[in-house]
């Protein structure tokens, strides 16, 4: 086995959870499917990122803001706001990011950023499936970690930079 074999072997996992993730977005248009392979801090911010315009008509309608976002971002939303916020969420992504996961993949490097976290970059593959030293390719950054118990997940997958919860958080 080759250095570019064991490398390849080691990032295996984490290409598989983006993969995953990216696959349940851009193919399969199934937002519960996507939650399996996001990290909760990411679940958090994304929820709260959503309701953050809806929150004074939610709370006037009876939401609690709080017990919304906990719900939301449980391992099986069962709150009547999830299909809203699924619908909003499959339907923008997939207009923001023109993927097609016939000729988009992941990039080979894996840039370890953290002890737990790794960056991961989506991308077209040119059809010659090598991207060339100095050739510049749009991409959409994978932020990844790992959790010992759920493997690796996707942190954030719209900037390199770990989210922070908030009223709005910050995800870029």
């Amino acid at each position: 086995m080759d250095f570019d074999e064991v490398d390849f072997a080691a990032n295996a996992p984490a290409v598989a959870g983006a993969s995953a993730f990216a696959s349940a977005i851009w193919a399969d248009q199934d937002m519960r499917a996507v939650w399996a392979y996001t990290d909760p801090l990411l679940r958090k911010c994304w929820v709260q990122a959503w309701f953050h315009p809806l929150r004074a008509q939610a709370v006037a309608d009876g939401y609690r803001s709080g017990a919304v976002v906990e719900s939301l971002t449980s391992d099986e939303p069962s709150h009547p706001l999830w299909d809203p916020f699924a619908r909003t969420q499959i339907r923008q992504m997939t207009a923001s990011f023109a993927v097609d996961m016939d000729t988009w993949g992941f990039g080979s490097a894996f840039n370890p950023v953290a002890q737990d976290m790794a960056l991961l970059k989506f991308l077209p593959v040119p059809k010659s499936g090598v991207i060339e030293a100095g050739e510049l390719h749009a991409c959409v950054p994978f932020l990844m970690r790992f959790d010992p118990i759920a493997g690796w997940r996707v942190l954030n997958f719209v900037s390199e930079r770990v989210p922070q919860p908030g009223w709005p958080p910050a995800m870029r």
